[in-house]
């Protein structure tokens, strides 16, 4: 009984070692939700015109990882763009922001510089009347941006139970050399 009493605290502060900044990271401050019409978002870089006539749903932020491209980086942007409801996003631009990672309650950090896109998300009012060019896009899925973002979200999870499970067996080892 004195050995699993000493082994909650551990188990305990163990579970809690959760690595943070380590997998790409994406956000949506906004005012609306909308159910998703479009297979894809159409990116509008600054400077480009924005055909017809939209409503502005939010601005959208995607942050990769220390390994990650522009190309992975872009594709969590489009698909939590896609997530909100958005046709496109418009000024959309590329800038590097500072991370950190490393475990949760650690004071130890490692710092890097990350590739982040933003852009506002917007939906149209009126789909019919765009350039059949656009329309294309917003019409074809983007499957190597789902590839892209489903497997980092995978690689997460499995870093997330690896390390879950490594803090039981470190428990169990410590309570067995009691």
């Amino acid at each position: 009984m004195h050995r699993i009493a000493l082994l909650i605290p551990y188990l305990f502060l163990t579970a809690c070692a959760l690595s943070t900044g380590y997998s790409p990271d994406t956000s949506y401050s906004g005012i609306r939700h909308e159910t998703s019409r479009v297979q894809d978002v159409y990116l509008f870089y600054p400077g480009t015109p924005v055909p017809g006539e939209f409503q502005q749903l939010g601005l959208v932020s995607a942050t990769g990882d220390s390994s990650s491209s522009d190309r992975d980086v872009i594709s969590h942007l489009k698909m939590k763009a896609l997530n909100i409801g958005a046709d496109a996003l418009i000024a959309v631009n590329r800038h590097i922001e500072p991370r950190e990672a490393g475990l949760i309650f650690d004071d130890e950090r490692d710092n890097y510089n990350a590739i982040a896109y933003q852009g506002t998300a917007i939906r149209f009012n009126d789909i019919e009347t765009l350039p059949e060019h656009i329309k294309t896009v917003m019409a074809s899925p983007d499957y190597s941006a789902q590839t892209r973002v489903n497997q980092d979200k995978e690689s997460s999870s499995n870093s997330t139970m690896f390390e879950l499970f490594l803090s039981l067996v470190l428990g169990i080892a410590y309570l067995v050399t009691l």
